[in-house]
């Protein structure tokens, strides 16, 4: 919701993705809601949380947002862009057996539940990790850059193997 306010009310978007990022743990993974308080562990919130905070830079060209301090859901305080890198390691941390982004509860797709297996990899997903590297690949340090990039290829490599069959993607595997 916080991105849909970009257009038109900078101010507010800001305000509400600082308080998502309040949300997010130190491992990277966040809350889907806090009113009330939902801790079920959904596989796409760390891909929201970079997307949101680079459409909010895009938006108004505020660099300075990456270095606000914001506490983390259990305990501590980073930067914006320390928030950002957590939840890019935790999509890196998240991937299965075939190389692509687990699902947990859901993905992107709240009703996509493949809860009997949880190895489950999802396609979107892994398509949205490799967004979010090319996203992130902007801010830090040239090291950090390159890292990303050879996660890129790495995840383009596994959905191109794994999940297309010549003709259409596959939706997850399981």
């Amino acid at each position: 919701i916080a991105a849909a306010l970009l257009n038109y009310r900078q101010d507010k978007a800001k305000e509400e993705i600082l308080e998502c990022l309040r949300h997010q743990f130190q491992d990277g993974h966040a809350v889907l809601t806090w009113y009330p308080y939902d801790d079920t562990r959904y596989s796409d919130q760390p891909f929201w949380i970079i997307w949101a905070v680079c459409r909010l830079i895009k938006e108004t060209g505020d660099l300075s947002l990456l270095e606000e301090r914001i506490s983390w859901q259990d305990g501590g305080e980073v930067t914006v862009l320390e928030h950002m890198r957590a939840a890019v390691d935790r999509l890196i941390a998240d991937k299965g057996r075939n190389g692509l982004v687990r699902i947990y509860f859901a993905d992107w797709n709240d009703a996509l539940n493949i809860t009997t297996d949880p190895e489950a990899e999802s396609v979107m997903l892994s398509h949205q990790f490799c967004l979010a590297l090319k996203l992130v690949l902007q801010y830090g340090d040239a090291d950090y850059a390159e890292t990303l990039a050879a996660e890129y290829e790495t995840m383009k490599a596994s959905i191109n193997e794994k999940a297309w069959d010549g003709g259409w993607y596959m939706r997850a595997l399981s």
